[in-house]
């Protein structure tokens, strides 16, 4: 799995994989990995973990071949690829960026849409012991390789040890990773096993959902994070009730100190041309200093009765005694759509009140 790097995840957890500490539940041998992108139930020591191929085999191939050309390189092998595209952009005039290395290619995540110096130093550091800069010259191509390569692939591995559980960012813990397979903790059953469950329960967890939107909106990172794909099966819950997005592939990191002075205001969703998708523009989330989306995205696609990915909403059926008390419902219908009066930047905040006060 380690022969391909630096077009690769990376190699931490290799040791691991080759003494049998991780280990798949229900399969035999990790060969199974090499052609799905299943999720893979394991165990990592005493833990149970998810193992993910992060692509689908024609993904990988695309992109293997994508850098082979950029190269000029045949026949094709990506590790040479990849370590000849980072040294040509060594030697390259005008010192050459991450960012321009990767404008330069047709593929492209959502974390890579709104692309910014700053960003692109952080990514590095948080995953290469949080050096200072990025340095050309001292550098191991091979770091700069696999950040490269799961920014251009999949970046799920790179957001989860840049914005890590353990700084309090709402994801499952990253393990590590082996060649083209990262290890992550199992988190639990996904929301869509909860959306017939008591009041009790699902208020709590639509009130960790706004908070999970809360988080990656407005946080002293200066970074805000923008969820592109929620669903109900994007999100679990611990044993202990705690709700993390398990599936962090698809995530607009947008640099709010890159903002230019005239844009440094809000934006607000709008949903418009879709009514049953999540309707969002690039080019909105990437220019303004800050995007109600994230409160979009959960209020219209999970809380209101007939959202997109609930069709009952989590918060069906509230109780009389609840509604007649805090008017709930139309607080999050106004949530997922806006009148005039109101904004989602002030509907939040009381909405997260009402909730924890029932809680």
């Amino acid at each position: 799995m380690v022969d391909l790097c630096p077009a690769c995840y990376g190699s931490d957890l290799c040791p691991q994989f080759y003494h049998g500490d991780i280990s798949l539940i229900g399969i035999s041998k990790l060969k199974y990995l090499k052609d799905s992108k299943n999720v893979f139930s394991g165990k990592f020591s005493s833990n149970r973990v998810i193992l993910k191929k992060l692509a689908h085999d024609w993904e990988i191939m695309n992109l293997d071949k994508l850098f082979c050309d950029k190269a000029n390189l045949k026949p094709c092998k990506v590790n040479e690829a990849v370590r000849l595209l980072i040294e040509n952009s060594n030697n390259t005039p005008n010192d050459f960026r991450l960012m321009n290395l990767i404008k330069t290619f047709e593929s492209s995540t959502d974390i890579t849409r709104c692309p910014s110096e700053r960003l692109l130093v952080y990514l590095f550091n948080q995953l290469n012991e949080k050096r200072n800069s990025i340095n050309f010259e001292l550098m191991e191509f091979s770091k700069l390789g696999e950040l490269l390569y799961s920014l251009l692939l999949n970046p799920e591995a790179v957001i989860l040890q840049a914005f890590p559980q353990a700084e309090g960012w709402p994801f499952p813990q990253y393990y590590g990773s082996c060649g083209r397979v990262i290890v992550e903790e199992y988190v639990g059953k996904t929301i869509a096993y909860f959306e017939d469950s008591s009041w009790e329960q699902r208020i709590d967890i639509a009130y960790q959902l706004l908070l999970i939107a809360q988080i990656l909106t407005e946080n002293a990172s200066d970074f805000a994070l923008y969820m592109t794909d929620v669903n109900m099966d994007n999100f679990a819950v611990r044993p202990d009730g705690t709700v993390l997005l398990v599936d962090v592939e698809n995530i607009v990191v947008v640099d709010r100190l890159n903002i230019k002075t005239d844009q440094n205001k809000l934006h607000h969703s709008k949903g418009e041309f879709c009514k049953d998708c999540l309707n969002f523009s690039f080019d909105d989330l990437c220019s303004y200093n800050q995007s109600d989306h994230n409160y979009y995205a959960i209020c219209k696609g999970l809380l209101v009765p007939g959202s997109y990915f609930s069709p009952k909403g989590l918060l069906h059926d509230i109780p009389k005694e609840v509604e007649i008390q805090t008017n709930l419902s139309l607080l999050v219908k106004e949530c997922a759509d806006p009148t005039k009066m109101f904004n989602r930047f002030h509907i939040v905040p009381k909405l997260l009140q009402i909730m924890k006060s029932l809680l």
